[in-house]
């Protein structure tokens, strides 16, 4: 009979109690492992649910637009809104309107600075700066009311080409979208506008690049360029005689008051502005935050702010053509086809010099500027749909 040395027990015993330790201790480093797993997987999943629960992303934005005016109050400020819901509280915009912390033309440079984390700035005030982009400024490209139409050439169009994005980027700063604002049109106070021959002599203000002040010269008459601070006054000694602006502008900034004569042409140009954002504050925006601004923020944005607009064009027009009748003075003139014809086979020039610079740049000139007539022509504000602003009007409760 086998005996079994008590030793021998004794330390299978041992190895047994071994065995069991270090089954144990894998069986807690498996159950660390897939708790850490679950974890990482949850935080990574539910990204979102967990900044939630961290301050929200709080962006300022320098605006000239003073406070009151219907920009401001029936579209920026609902859009902030809308833009706060949407990013489930995480992105606050904070506007700063009246010119309060940058003037009109200090915004671009301002934001690129730091000084605010957004703007929009009209690009006009920057003439030069922008030269592949002020084709969406080029004079008698759209018809009146233009915003919209203007709104969704460039926004096409700086998809297409890359250089006119990067002409932002040279800037300094991020360009989200476009603000267009409106069609200029000739306001004058001493003389009516009928002809060409009207024209000469005419000392006109103008903020819309430097192909528009190439075709008024062209025209025949004098362009001016004085900051908006200083328009009413030299307007009413007489310094300038008259003002290529869109109807909006005309009212909110009182100049109407002093005009006693509107030619209507189409676009003498366009009130066109971008809006961008600090470079460093981009780069630092979590990825789904940017997709949210420059994706369907900003086309909501855009889209609601030129649908508005034109329909502001509209009233205003109304506006100005009352308080001339009202005074004794004629209706707003527009400009019969024939009269229209001249005009463009004289301001054609300047079309052609901006196509001359495009190239010179290189850049598909000639290309840019067909894709921008054809455009211009699709987004028709008479023809062109207007679902999509009327349905976000719904959402933001204004419709």
């Amino acid at each position: 009979m086998l005996k079994i040395n008590k030793f021998d027990k004794e330390g299978k015993n041992k190895m047994r109690f071994k065995r069991a330790i270090l089954y144990l201790t894998i069986a807690v480093m498996l159950l660390v492992a897939v708790g850490c797993q679950k974890s990482g997987s949850s935080s990574t999943s539910g990204g979102a649910a967990a900044t939630n629960n961290s301050a929200p992303v709080k962006l300022t934005w320098a605006t000239a637009q003073t406070s009151t005016t219907p920009t401001y109050k029936d579209t920026m400020v609902p859009w902030a809104k809308w833009i706060e819901k949407k990013s489930g509280g995480r992105l606050q915009i904070q506007f700063q309107p009246d010119e309060t912390v940058l003037k009109a033309p200090e915004i671009l440079d301002g934001v690129k600075g730091g000084v605010a984390d957004m703007g929009d700035f009209q690009m006009g005030i920057y003439a030069g700066r922008f030269p592949l982009n002020e084709y969406i400024m080029l004079p008698l490209l759209f018809e009146y009311p233009a915003s919209r139409a203007a709104g969704l050439t460039a926004t096409e169009l700086v998809k297409k080409y890359p250089q006119l994005e990067k002409e932002f980027e040279a800037a300094g700063v991020k360009l989200l979208g476009f603000m267009p604002m409106g069609a200029g049109q000739i306001h004058t106070t001493k003389k009516p506008i009928r002809t060409m021959e009207d024209l000469k002599g005419v000392v006109i203000e103008c903020h819309s690049g430097r192909y528009v002040t190439e075709a008024i010269k062209t025209l025949g008459a004098t362009p001016a360029s004085i900051s908006p601070a200083e328009g009413y006054d030299a307007l009413a000694k007489g310094i300038v005689q008259g003002m290529i602006g869109e109807y909006e502008f005309a009212i909110s900034s009182g100049f109407y008051q002093l005009f006693n004569y509107t030619t209507e042409v189409g676009s003498l140009g366009m009130s066109f502005e971008a809006v961008v954002m600090n470079l460093d504050k981009w780069n630092s925006l979590p990825q789904d935050l940017q997709q949210l601004l420059v994706g369907e923020g900003m086309k909501a944005f855009m889209e609601v702010h030129s649908y508005r607009t034109d329909k502001n064009e509209i009233a205003f027009r109304e506006q100005i053509e009352q308080k001339y009748l009202k005074t004794g003075k004629d209706p707003i003139y527009v400009l019969p086809d024939a009269e229209k014809e001249k005009w463009e086979k004289i301001i054609k020039p300047s079309w052609d010099l901006w196509v001359k610079d495009a190239e010179a740049k290189g850049a598909p000139g000639k290309e840019i500027l067909n894709d921008a007539i054809n455009l211009a022509k699709k987004y028709a504000y008479d023809t062109y749909p207007k679902d999509y602003p009327e349905q976000m009007l719904k959402e933001w409760g204004q419709q």
